[in-house]
């Protein structure tokens, strides 16, 4: 399967994901990453999906929990390797995994790349088993 992005959308998705991600930390979410109710703090990733998809985020997130969850969150995952390893996921890997299961799911153009940075900025921020827990 060819990357569902190429390497300048990679590099402005991946801008757009650090850019939300420092918002949030400065927004005083840093405070509660990693423990507890992440629910006001991914707000603007929720809509970002439901006007994306026009599907209610918490029944897409569970869609998207069971197509990914082999790389996401068991133990022999690509993405969950690197999670337990580093505590973190490179932009450009969540990038193509998250943006080849999305395309699987159907999503394409615009929609595909507004969903990809919410996810990727949702799990980035609340941490990969609290999304896996949550979702």
């Amino acid at each position: 399967m060819r990357d569902p992005f190429t390497s300048d959308q990679i590099d402005r998705l991946s801008s757009e994901i650090d850019s939300q991600l420092r918002h949030l930390s400065s927004s005083g979410g840093a405070a509660t990453r990693g423990r507890g109710s992440h629910e006001a703090a991914t707000e603007r990733q929720k809509r970002a999906i439901e006007q994306a998809t026009g599907e209610d985020a918490s029944s897409f997130l569970r869609r998207f929990k069971d197509a990914a969850r082999a790389d996401l969150c068991e133990e022999g995952g690509v993405l969950y390797r690197q999670w337990s390893k580093w505590g973190d996921i490179a932009n450009k890997d969540i990038l193509k995994t998250f943006g080849g299961v999305l395309v699987g799911m159907g999503l394409a153009g615009t929609t595909l790349q507004i969903v990809v940075v919410a996810l990727a900025v949702w799990v980035l921020f609340i941490g990969l088993k609290a999304f896996c827990a949550e979702a």
